[in-house]
This record gives C-alpha cells, structure tokens and sequence, in this order.
C-alpha cells in the first residue's frame, strides 16, 4: 500500500507512503497522511526524527525563510480539511537570546504546542506548529524567547498579517478580504488593530509646527 502524496508532487517532490505514513531516508521531516486525524498525529509525533528526506526538509526551510536554530521537523497533511501543518524545532543545547536583555540564555522548558496560521500553500491552508522554549535568564527569569516568524500572542505570521494589510488596501471591505484570503472575520480585526497600533508607536511629533483639521 505505497502511495504519493499529492501536496509534496505539486511541489516538485516525490515521498512515498506506505501503510498510511512515511518516514524517508534521512534528516529531519516527516509526511503523515492518516486523514483526519491531524491534531492527535501531532501529539503523538516522535520527539526526535532520524529517518526522512532531507531534501524536503530543505525546501520547506527555504520557502520559510527560517533563520538558524530553526528547522522543518514534520509536515501533517489533512486533505478532509485541506490544511497542512509544518512542525518547526530546534536541535538541543541551543542558547536563545532573552527577550529583554539579549543575553544568550540556556533553555529551561518550553510552553506548549501553538500553531500559527500562515501564507496558503497552493489550495492548502497552511499553519506553522511549534512549542516555543523559554529560557532561564539570571536577570528576568523565566521568559518566552521572541519568535522569528510571529508576535509574542499573535495566532497568525508576520507573513500572513503583511498579505493581509496589502489585501485589505485594495478590497472594498473586510468580508471581500476574508473571502479571498479564507481568513476569518475576527482575524482580520485583530490583525488590523495589531497593524494600527504598532503604527502609532513609530509616530512622532519631533518637528511638527503646524496642525490642520477638517470638518
């Protein structure tokens, strides 16, 4: 029972599947195609991936644009529900820098699984998954190291918040957007009141003699 998976040959990559997954040859990836069953498979993962393709671990890092120490560990595909998954890790005895100080700080633990959505893959929703670790800093403690990819509490990627603000300029409203983009109404929302925000921060009146107002 070896089959294709039709997401990677879209892409240009062939994994086989056999008795509904696959472990490839080598490096750090993994495909699964049990239907249905996404979130379960990610709580059941291995902890540590030695037998996969690394070549498709390499393909994915680099339509990521993933910065060291950051890796692709897993893909979960779940064709009920047209969404891909793409686990994200990092090898251990890693040194992330804190948050507040930038000291390189050793990993205490990490929170758990979060999940992001991000830019659609061909006809796929497409989200990142990962357990961000926390580091022990010996000025501030225990704290949550910045991810590249994503604001501290936001559920989505810089990636998709920067395709959202572009879309939204050229739609007449926000359901237009939502519609195109297969993004939910609330999202949008909060994409753009994080977008305003974060704009007003970088205002300033350093210089500003004159003022007008219209009606």
């Amino acid at each position: 029972d070896t089959r294709t998976s039709d997401f990677a040959l879209c892409h240009g990559l062939e994994v086989e599947l056999g008795g509904g997954a696959f472990l490839g040859s080598s490096g750090n990836f993994v495909v699964d195609e049990r239907l249905g069953r996404t979130s379960c498979l990610m709580d059941q993962m291995p902890t540590t991936i030695t037998d996969a393709p690394l070549e498709v671990a390499r393909h994915y890092q680099r339509l990521l644009g993933l910065p060291e120490p950051w890796v692709v560990k897993a893909l979960l595909e779940d064709r009920t529900r047209s969404s891909i998954d793409i686990q994200l890790d990092h090898p251990k005895g890693i040194r992330f820098p804190c948050p507040h100080c930038q000291a390189a700080c050793p990993v205490h633990d990490h929170a758990p699984l979060r999940r992001w959505r991000h830019l659609d893959a061909l006809q796929y929703r497409t989200y990142l998954t990962a357990r961000p670790p926390r580091v022990k800093c010996q000025d501030h403690g225990v704290v949550s190291v910045s991810l590249p990819w994503a604001d501290h509490s936001a559920r989505w990627t810089i990636d998709l918040e920067c395709k959202v603000i572009d879309t939204l300029q050229a739609c007449a409203s926000i359901s237009a957007c939502a519609s195109l983009l297969k993004v939910s109404w609330d999202v949008l929302q909060s994409i753009m009141a994080s977008a305003v925000a974060r704009g007003l921060t970088k205002r300033s009146l350093d210089g500003l003699r004159w003022l007008g107002l219209d009606e």
